[in-house]
């Protein structure tokens, strides 16, 4: 596994950004940023990122991420297409927290090269 700069998150198609309730596959609902994703060379299938709520990130190179966890945060991680959808980050809830910022499959998957071009791999990889 190694995390990589997710080039379809750079290069994305030119489509007008649009707001709630006009949500189509012809516009992005939310201004599209640099993502860091992680892959495997062997499948096409498997990718993912980290999922921080009330965190920051210290470093992240090769296949590692650090990360500074405020009280009452969390570190996870999502997979598959989840991964690599232009949706929106989760919100900075340490308390009483609820499942509300489920988006449903309204944002367009980008995907993600496969396999990884060297160029867009975080180095450096430790063994």
């Amino acid at each position: 596994m190694f995390y990589f700069d997710n080039p379809n998150f750079r290069n994305f198609p030119a489509l007008p950004l649009c707001t709630a309730p006009n949500f189509t596959p012809a516009c992005y609902p939310v201004p599209v940023t640099p993502r860091n994703n992680f892959a495997n060379d062997q499948s096409a299938k498997f990718v993912g990122s980290d999922s921080p709520q009330v965190a920051s990130r210290i470093s992240q190179f090769g296949g590692l991420s650090v990360w500074r966890v405020a009280s009452g945060g969390r570190m996870g991680g999502v997979l598959g297409e989840d991964s690599v959808e232009v949706a929106p980050p989760s919100t900075n809830c340490v308390k009483n927290c609820q499942a509300q910022n489920r988006v449903r499959g309204k944002f367009p998957v980008l995907g993600f090269p496969f396999p990884v071009p060297d160029a867009s791999r975080l180095t450096p990889r430790l063994p």
